[in-house]
């Protein structure tokens, strides 16, 4: 298992992992499935500040992390938000954690200094990785989105990077 740097020929699989959330769970927002252009585009545009990583195992992409830009304002360049994806078969290993780590450890290298993650509720699972690694809620909306016939909240957690 190795992590590095996406690559264009990662894009694929990269949209296959996330195309599998944007049709069977709420944790994106999206609700229309992604295509490999838009995905190309989307990662040539984060790559230019943030860091974005896959984790590959014999020759796949099994998930990748990102970072992307938190709000507009000049102000918060020092911050990120971060994003993280595993292939399904592949939850439970403990390898969001290690994949997770990396990233959080890339923007620490680049001198950010707040991470924000966006949880859509109720997620335990996501709560206990971010919190396992650190990140503190920082806030909740309630029926902050509609996907899938039901209204979804949204919470925010943060780490500060010292």
């Amino acid at each position: 298992m190795i992590i590095r740097n996406v690559l264009n020929s990662d894009i694929p699989q990269v949209v296959e992992i996330l195309n599998h959330y944007v049709r069977n769970d709420s944790c994106t927002f999206q609700i229309d499935p992604y295509s490999v252009a838009e995905i190309s585009e989307k990662i040539a545009e984060i790559t230019k500040v943030y860091p974005y990583i896959v984790m590959e195992e014999d020759n796949e992409v099994i998930g990748f992390a990102y970072a992307s830009r938190w709000r507009e304002k000049q102000a918060y360049d020092k911050s990120a938000e971060t994003t993280i994806y595993l292939n399904p078969q592949q939850k439970h290993r403990g390898l969001g954690k290690i994949l997770y780590q990396e990233l959080i450890e890339q923007l620490r290298q680049k001198n950010f200094r707040l991470l924000v993650a966006c949880l859509t509720l109720p997620n335990p699972s996501s709560v206990r990785l971010h919190e396992s690694l650190g990140f503190e809620k920082a806030g909740e909306f309630r029926d902050a989105g509609y996907k899938f016939n039901r209204w979804c909240d949204v919470g925010f957690w943060q780490k500060v990077l010292k």
